[in-house]
């Protein structure tokens, strides 16, 4: 060891790290403080994600039964609105916090009603996180409830209740409007993006067939109303509606225990393969355990198909080639659901991917005995990207062979070689000695001539 590494025992650190230097943030304080870590970031994606938030506390009172219209609106002055008609939260006080639960809820990190499963057997929102965030990174929020035949409202600014909760009268039905300004201290970008807004909420209205979601901005006057019977088989046909397609989406439903999946497939004349994973309505736009059960059944179950066809004794297709031209969502439901980062970005349940794989190799094996036709049409294409990749690996194991040839010591001397791979059209130079060919190296034709220089 030298004496660089040496520490002073005469040091004490212990003036620089104290028990002063130990912060101990709490609730709205913490996620100001930390905005990436609930939101992802603080620019366009995290400003339409305090939407989102909202939304999906929307989307799982309709999951629980009680909500049928979901309504998002876009004012003038930059705030929104994210309104509902579920069962209104609960604005009772709290046994524990002895305060207003709507205020425990819009305020206290780590409390919300989906830890408890009697009031939610699955949820897409953060437990206990997502309004926290939207109150938290808000200059202001107005909380409006419908709920037991009155309408009570509180208001709250950066996290913090500004108003006692207060009953202002009677209510027609039951349900949440909050409305928010976000925060130009936490937010570089403070505008609403309509096409992104109206992005996610066809999404989630393909995902949750028969729930209604509409869009209005006042900015524009423009708004729209996003509602489809025909569910995530009607997604696929979205997504497929400028593709050349082979057969009508392929819909599967199929529950294991407490897992719901739901997956829709068609394949398309196209090269690439599309497939759209989600887990209580959050995309997850990396995957996870839904998509690998996917992939596994899509292979194992077409490649039975076509073996018994006996249709692969010259190519053999691999997993990359059976997907080649699908277009597919994937949609489960999981009471325990488990993500890789808070942004949700790949679920991670290992009991999900047996789950699924399980329920589309069944409905999909069937459906390809059942339409002898189409199926032989996706065989085919499969066997063409097979034949596609086989090709192309030799081709590049070929150019690699020639450069080895050339380079590896099998002829002697330097070759410069030329650009062209046509045998017909090219040429080679046999000169004597390196400075002669450096002569015709300077001369030639790259496109068209090569120069070998040889010992003389």
């Amino acid at each position: 060891m030298t004496e660089d590494n040496l520490v002073d025992p005469t040091f004490d650190g212990s003036n620089d790290y104290n028990s002063a230097n130990v912060q101990i943030l709490r609730d709205a304080d913490h996620i100001r403080r930390r905005p990436g870590v609930y939101i992802g970031d603080i620019n366009t994606t995290g400003l339409h994600h305090l939407v989102y938030e909202l939304i999906y506390n929307s989307v799982d009172e309709a999951l629980a039964g009680f909500c049928k219209n979901i309504q998002v609106h876009i004012y003038v002055d930059g705030s929104v609105s994210v309104k509902d008609d579920g069962r209104g939260i609960p604005v009772d006080i709290h046994p524990q916090a002895k305060k207003p639960t709507l205020e425990v809820v819009l305020t206290t990190v780590g409390a919300g009603g989906k830890f408890d499963k009697g009031a939610y057997k699955v949820s897409a929102g953060l437990h206990g996180m997502g309004a926290k965030a939207v109150t938290a990174l808000s200059a202001w929020v107005e909380a409006e409830v419908r709920r037991g035949g009155r309408t009570y409202v509180q208001e709250y600014e950066r996290g913090k209740a500004t108003t006692e909760l207060k009953d202002i009268g009677i209510a027609i039905g039951t349900g949440t409007r909050i409305k928010f300004k976000p925060d130009h201290q936490i937010f570089k970008d403070l505008d609403f993006k309509y096409d992104t807004l109206e992005d996610r909420l066809r999404e989630l209205a393909f995902l949750n067939k028969s729930l209604s979601f509409t869009l209005t901005d006042d900015r524009t006057g423009k708004s729209e109303e996003f509602k489809y019977e025909g569910g995530i088989a009607e997604f696929v046909k979205h997504l497929n509606r400028n593709n050349d397609v082979i057969h009508p989406p392929i819909y599967i439903e199929h529950s294991v225990g407490e897992i719901k999946v739901e997956c829709a497939l068609q394949y398309t004349r196209e090269d690439e393969e599309r497939v759209r994973c989600y887990a209580n309505n959050a995309y997850n736009p990396v995957g996870g355990t839904h998509l690998s059960g996917f992939r596994a059944a899509l292979t194992r179950t077409v490649g039975a198909y076509g073996e018994k066809l006996d249709l692969f004794k010259n190519v053999r297709p691999i997993g990359e080639d059976f997907r080649t031209g699908v277009t597919a969502v994937v949609s489960i439901q999981h009471p325990e659901p488990q993500f890789e980062s808070q942004n949700k970005i790949r679920l991670l349940n290992a009991d999900v991917e047996g789950a699924v794989s399980a329920a589309v190799a069944e409905k999909l094996g069937k459906y390809m005995e059942e339409n002898p036709k189409e199926s032989k049409i996706i065989l085919d294409m499969i066997m063409n990207a097979a034949e596609a990749r086989e090709a192309a690996a030799k081709a590049r194991k070929a150019i690699r062979d020639r450069k080895n040839i050339l380079s590896g010591g099998g002829l002697p001397g330097k070759l410069f070689d030329c650009t062209t791979r046509d045998t017909e059209e090219s040429e080679l130079f046999l000169v004597e000695g390196d400075s002669a060919g450096g002569s015709a190296e300077a001369g030639r034709d790259r496109m068209y001539q090569a120069v070998l220089p040889l010992r003389g």
